[in-house]
């Protein structure tokens, strides 16, 4: 078993509910409320304006992405059958300071009109920001891939996917602290 642990400081990008209906309902209840959409919508009181089974903005989340961002402290650990057998500098996945690279990394570019027109919550975390499992009976550095997000939601790439000889690794749990929320509307 393969197991690789992501700590530091995160981005979660999620999709809330963007029909066209629902947005003017936003902005009715915001109008309401006399605040601009992006404030209304993180303001508990909207929810009970919304008069429906929506409690909060998690229940208006359809899609979400997210991981770790390369800044101080992060930890990327790895281990295999209970050893830690690698921690990996976040930088040397940006940047490797060798001849050849040491990791494989594949970049990924998400220019804005990527992304489906509508009503974002973007997230910023700190803690665990996931541990993640792999069942393989062997392991080889060079299997692993690491997928690194470059988009409008965060200044530096993003972490957003693991894989091991082309399957992505599962993840099993996470626990991180919430720090900042914000409303992105593209």
């Amino acid at each position: 078993m393969i197991t690789l642990k992501l700590f530091g400081e995160g981005c979660f990008v999620h999709y809330l509910e963007s029909s066209k209906a629902s947005i003017e309902t936003y902005k009715l209840i915001a109008a309401k409320m006399k605040l601009p959409l992006k404030e209304a919508l993180l303001d508990a009181y909207f929810f009970y304006k919304l008069h429906s089974d929506v409690q909060s903005i998690d229940d208006l989340i359809v899609d979400s992405f997210g991981g770790l961002l390369p800044l101080s402290p992060w930890k990327i650990e790895v281990w295999f059958e209970r050893k830690k057998i690698a921690k990996i500098p976040f930088n040397e996945l940006l940047n490797s300071t060798t001849l050849f690279p040491l990791y494989n990394v594949e970049n990924l570019n998400a220019p804005i009109s990527f992304f489906d027109k509508g009503i974002y919550l973007k997230e910023l975390v700190t803690g665990c920001i996931g541990t993640y499992k792999f069942d393989s009976s062997s392991f080889d550095i060079d299997n692993v891939t690491f997928t690194l997000l470059n988009s409008v939601f965060t200044e530096k790439p993003l972490l957003v996917n693991t894989s091991y000889q082309n399957k992505n690794f599962e993840k099993v749990k996470d626990d991180y602290l919430i720090r900042h929320r914000e409303i992105v509307i593209i």
